[in-house]
């Protein structure tokens, strides 16, 4: 099979799927994931497929709409999938690279690669020049009460995860404290915790939140950065399982 394929079409689907279950965060709860959907169809007959996962339901049909005008610029196109994404960094680097623009050539790329290890019929960490390798990987959840963060963490523990991420920062340290105490209560209590503050949270916030980590024995802040640099050396963090996180 060749290095490079020739772009026939780029399909843009947007859709605005629910959530089995909202996802709680410091502005309110996500009841739906906005997904910009992308089948990238070349010459050869094989598709590569990628998706776009929108911030914010207002930016699903401009970026569907920006994403599907950078698919008719290639359409004709030959290149392998850096070539492709370069072109597009080049041809629109005066609207900047950032934003829409550079959600909508990153979810090209990843398509563009996709295509790539299917012409080949081989898997894209094959095709980058990896070899596959167990890991670790954590269950991450918004803002919880205790009782449900104590069932969810349970149930991704028995599905084999072995790291939970929750996200702290309630008005009341109390309710930090409590969903941490919930986590460690329950079928979670052997799982690797990992507590997350979000940069856009009230300064009170976060206060909260460390204050509650510091009454819970292993998630106190070290408080030199020698013993700082210790944890992140000895500690095993597992990594996120479809998140990005």
């Amino acid at each position: 099979m060749s290095d490079t394929l020739i772009v026939r079409n780029l399909t843009v689907r947007p859709v605005n799927a629910p959530l089995a279950e909202p996802v709680r965060t410091a502005s309110g709860d996500i009841l739906t994931a906005p997904l910009v959907l992308l089948d990238l169809q070349t010459e050869e007959g094989v598709v590569g497929r990628s998706y776009l996962r929108c911030i914010s339901q207002d930016v699903l049909e401009p970026l569907a709409l920006l994403t599907a005008g950078m698919g008719a610029v290639l359409e004709g196109r030959r290149g392998r999938p850096g070539d492709l994404s370069e072109f597009l960094r080049s041809r629109y680097r005066l609207l900047g690279l950032g934003g829409l623009v550079g959600m909508a050539i990153g979810g090209i790329d990843m398509a563009a690669w996709d295509a790539a290890a299917r012409s080949r019929d081989a898997s894209l960490l094959h095709l980058l020049g990896a070899e596959p390798v167990p890991v670790d990987a954590y269950a991450s959840f918004g803002m919880l009460d205790p009782a449900t963060a104590a069932a969810r963490s349970g149930a991704a523990v028995d599905l084999g995860y072995r790291g939970i991420k929750v996200k702290l920062g309630f008005p009341d340290v109390a309710q930090d404290e409590a969903v941490l105490r919930a986590i460690r209560g329950g079928n979670a209590r052997h799982a690797c915790v990992q507590p997350r503050l979000s940069g856009n949270q009230r300064p009170a916030s976060r206060r909260n939140a460390r204050a509650a980590l510091a009454r819970i024995p292993g998630h106190g802040e070290p408080r030199t950065a020698r013993a700082r640099a210790h944890r992140w050396r000895t500690v095993r963090l597992p990594r996120p399982a479809g998140h990005g996180a």
